[in-house]
């Protein structure tokens, strides 16, 4: 899964309820790109920090956290994302500090359709050696197409970034001051910037990434010490919406169908500590008929985007006394 593959900036890198944004980083999800031995991550209920060195890492390669737990928010059972009907806007602190450093490396923030960057859109800083190239960028991608822009404001290694979507357009913006309520400088993305986004719900992300951009850098991390703290993660405006585990999706893809009473028929009457996903809906310790009666009061019902299965509750009930046969052999 790609979490960034903006030029300076970060891809965007969220059945049903709408809550307030959790800043327990802890419930977002880690993303490697690909995993490399020289970068790691750690989270805690109040920030995240993002790590490179010592040793090389290839250009490209990144690592962060996004919104939710799949690639995109129709694909995912848990975290949070943002209806694209109405307005939001997003920011974040950052921290870049460096004991040894050596070629060059990225942060950004952003938001997108997609957790591969395909059609995504941030802001972001670069540095050289420790030194950060002398502006904030901003970026979207169109279809895997790059919209590389600069945010006219001298780039620090701590600040907020920004990012906002109203009606098909998307702005990104910097501040030099952790905790600001607005983007000193912006640039903004417009409709025919994003002509092939599709309007799907769009998850949050950041991340620190190995990065060439000549002619400001020319080679990636080769060695150093590198930790880029996020934190203060905050909804400006908008209202984020959480995605809940289905009650009786035992299989996690989303739909609760025949696929998850199987799973039930398969473990019934039997202790389980695999708690919903095997089939122990209630966490009672064992698989029975109450367990029966969530997944058939939740028959049919799915998460954002996902398919149900085309079946009917009367397959249901008929599988259900043929497991009562079974076990009465």
């Amino acid at each position: 899964m790609r979490l960034s593959t903006l030029t300076l900036t970060a891809a965007a890198c969220l059945a049903a309820s709408t809550a307030t944004a959790s800043p327990d980083f802890t419930d977002w999800t880690l993303v490697e790109d690909p995993a490399d031995p020289n970068m790691s991550a750690v989270a805690t209920a109040t920030d995240a920090t993002l790590t490179a060195g010592p040793g090389g890492v290839a250009a490209g390669v990144d690592i962060g956290y996004q919104s939710v737990d799949g690639n995109t928010v129709a694909g995912s059972t848990s975290g949070f994302y943002f209806d694209p009907s109405s307005p939001f806007e997003l920011a974040i602190d950052y921290d870049l500090s460096f004991v040894t450093a050596s070629g060059g490396l990225g942060l950004g923030f952003g938001i997108g359709e997609d957790g591969a960057g395909v059609n995504s859109a941030g802001a972001a800083i670069l540095t050289d050696s420790g030194s950060p190239v002398p502006f904030f960028g901003g970026a979207a991608r169109n279809n895997n197409v790059t919209i590389p822009r600069v945010i006219l404001l001298g780039a620090t290694l701590s600040g907020s970034m920004f990012v906002s979507y109203d009606a098909g357009e998307v702005t990104v913006g910097a501040s030099t001051t952790p905790g600001a309520a607005s983007a000193t400088a912006s640039t903004v993305f417009t409709t025919t910037d994003l002509s092939a986004w599709t309007g799907a719900d769009l998850l949050a992300s950041f991340f620190l990434r190995s990065d060439t951009q000549p002619p400001f850098v020319n080679t990636p991390w080769g060695d150093g010490d590198a930790s880029a703290v996020f934190s203060n993660f905050r909804v400006l405006a908008g209202t984020p919406i959480t995605l809940a585990a289905l009650d009786g999706d035992a299989n996690g893809d989303g739909s609760v169908d025949l696929l998850d009473f199987d799973i039930l028929a398969f473990a019934f009457g039997s202790p389980t500590a695999l708690g919903p996903a095997g089939g122990d809906f209630n966490n009672d310790g064992n698989v029975d008929l109450l367990d029966f009666d969530i997944l058939a009061g939740n028959f049919g019902a799915s998460s954002p985007g996902s398919v149900p299965e085309p079946a009917s509750a009367l397959l249901l009930v008929a599988g259900t006394l043929a497991l009562g046969r079974r076990c009465r052999a």
